[in-house]
């Protein structure tokens, strides 16, 4: 445990990262799979399964901190209709819903395992991304995307935003970067210690992230997670106690009005 917790807080170090990093497999099975992603490599590959999900996304974009409810088909629509936003989703069922393709890509002692819904227009770049789990896949179910990534180094500044767990870099040296094109059915691994931007290349693209904690990363950052958590539980208990406050609103006008209806009906009869 204590080794793969150092190893998880390590920087990767090469001599020229200007060298290529990333390599493209061919698929066998997810014991082999394990076995290159612990090489702290970029990996690429084509999917074993597809995806088809059509229910509802707990939607956010880049917009506001808002939360909405939509079906599958709106988030598609909504790509169409702004070409400054970027959108995702706060979770997916996918892991339950296609667990084929869960079981061939996570490590089976995975824990904390997440599947987020990305998406944007043609030509939006995402900021720039670090992530603390232990697994990350990004599978381009439609459209194409370009990812940029470089390691990590001491000198990046991470921001963290504990409400949605996303950790961005502001400070990157764009030069060095990596840049990875990927289309329909395409698969990458980002190990842990790399930071990545994702430039959406058509009118719509849907792209699934799916990740997942060790035992030893789970435990790096819980705090983080309870935090996030906590946050979590403030913002349903706050939207309950408003729609509370709404409804006895809503039944205190009622009874106004059906008041001073009486007293109209009154004043008439007399």
């Amino acid at each position: 445990m204590y080794f793969n917790i150092l190893k998880h807080m390590d920087y990767i170090h090469y001599e020229n990262t200007d060298d290529n990093n990333s390599f493209v497999i061919e698929y066998q099975n997810n014991r082999e799979l394990q076995y290159l992603c612990d090489k702290d490599k970029i990996l690429i590959f084509d999917s074993p399964y597809h995806i088809d999900y059509d229910g509802i996304i707990h939607l956010s974009n880049t917009s506001d901190n808002e939360v909405i409810e939509v079906p599958f088909n709106a988030f598609i629509k909504l790509q169409n209709c702004k070409n400054d936003l970027y959108y995702f989703s706060n979770s997916t069922p996918i892991l339950d819903e296609h667990i084929e393709l869960s079981n061939s890509l996570l490590n089976p002692l995975s824990i904390h395992k997440k599947c987020h819904l990305l998406g944007g227009p043609q030509g939006y770049i995402t900021p720039t991304f670090f992530h603390n789990f232990h697994r990350k896949f990004l599978y381009v179910s439609s459209g194409s995307i370009q990812i940029s990534l470089q390691p990590l180094n001491s000198t990046h500044i991470i921001n963290k935003d504990i409400a949605t767990l996303h950790y961005s870099v502001g400070n990157c040296d764009r030069s060095v970067n990596e840049n990875i094109f990927l289309k329909s059915g395409q698969i990458i691994f980002i190990p842990h210690n790399y930071i990545y931007n994702i430039e959406y290349c058509e009118p719509i693209n849907v792209v699934y992230d799916i990740t997942s904690h060790s035992i030893s990363s789970f435990c790096l950052n819980i705090k983080d997670i309870l935090l996030n958590s906590i946050q979590k539980n403030n913002v349903i208990v706050k939207q309950d106690i408003d729609r509370i406050i709404e409804d006895n609103n809503t039944m205190v006008q009622s009874d106004n009005e059906e008041d001073i209806d009486s007293n109209r009906r009154a004043y008439v009869s007399a």
